[in-house]
């Protein structure tokens, strides 16, 4: 008994360990954490990696997809149609976009104005508004930079087939 709290106030196991295997007990247990986390992460990279991969093959299948529709749409009806289609359905993304702005600017309005929550949580909802309502604008300055491009994919189609 008496050797146990000996050991547990002067930390004589650690030292025996130290001199015994050249290792303290906290190495060692650092090495083993990091052991088991890169062991549990492992599968989380891969679901990352997987996911990246998903998302951009999507981005790439999109954009093929818009630059033969552009194509279909400038063999079929000439360049000034295509135009007009790319110009419409950037329109419709960006109205779109703005309607959900104004439901969720309104509806955090309502929550802030009414007078159930304590300060700091009206705040945390005033902080929340203004990231989704920043962040629906960038998307739509994305698709305004987006239809431009796609209008000079069009010009430069127009171009190559007229060589």
């Amino acid at each position: 008994m008496a050797g146990k709290i000996y050991d547990k106030y002067t930390g004589a196991h650690k030292i025996i360990g130290k001199n015994k295997y050249d290792i303290s007990s906290n190495k060692s247990n650092k090495a083993r954490a990091e052991k088991y986390l890169k062991e549990k992460n492992a599968p989380l990279s891969k679901k990352i990696g997987k996911t990246i991969d998903r998302s951009s093959s999507k981005r790439a299948d999109k954009s093929q997809k818009r630059m033969e529709r552009i194509k279909n749409i400038n063999d079929s009806y000439g360049t000034n149609i295509a135009i007009l289609d790319i110009q419409s359905r950037t329109a419709k993304n960006i109205a779109k976009k703005g309607i959900m702005a104004k439901v969720l600017n309104s509806a955090a309005n309502a929550y802030i104005s009414s007078g159930d929550e304590k300060y700091y949580v009206k705040q945390g909802a005033h902080y929340i508004r203004k990231a989704a309502v920043y962040g629906l604008f960038m998307s739509a300055f994305s698709d305004v930079i987006r239809g431009y491009g796609d209008i000079g994919q069009a010009y430069v189609y127009a171009n190559s087939r007229k060589k």
